[in-house]
């Protein structure tokens, strides 16, 4: 039974060629959830992430904006390791020392290079529009089938834990 979840954040950028052509090219990233995809699972950090992206606290760029999705889910799994900021003494020695973290995952999302044929869910994020869109994947003979999925806008997201950056 699937249980996963992907999400794909993108951008869209217009731009005027040098022949006076208006173009429009989207990008995105994609993310996966191994297990608790569900939105009960999932929601409470896509509304942080969200609600940092509508104030401005995140860049309006794939890579600069996902690694964020990527720590939020290492806080989430709370794995990442307790150590000492050393800047002055930054040396190969020194990175040696860095416990390792518990578990082997870094986080609850994973960068992925599509979408993976075991998700129940499918979470879109227009990060120019801070607007969110939840998919329900269904399965007929094998073929993933998304639903037409309805956009939710997160206007004003619950404090949580999550919500660590002022």
């Amino acid at each position: 039974m699937p249980k996963g979840a992907n999400i794909i954040l993108s951008e869209t950028h217009s731009y005027n060629s040098k022949n006076g052509r208006n173009i429009t090219k989207t990008k995105q990233l994609f993310f996966y959830r191994q297990s608790d995809g569900n939105p009960e699972g999932v929601m409470p950090v896509l509304k942080v992430f969200i609600k940092w992206i509508k104030e401005g606290k995140l860049r309006n760029n794939l890579g600069q904006c996902g690694v964020w999705l990527i720590v939020l889910g290492a806080i989430e799994y709370n794995v990442i390791p307790k150590f000492l900021y050393f800047k002055e003494r930054l040396g190969s020695d020194e990175l040696n020392k860095i416990p390792l973290p518990k578990v082997g995952k870094g986080g609850s999302f994973e960068p992925t290079n599509g979408i993976h044929g075991d998700i129940e869910f499918l979470y879109e994020i227009d990060i120019n529009e801070a607007k969110l869109t939840v998919k329900k994947v269904s399965y007929i003979s094998g073929e993933q089938i998304f639903d037409s999925g309805q956009p939710l806008r997160v206007h004003n997201p619950e404090q949580t834990h999550f919500d660590l950056f002022h």
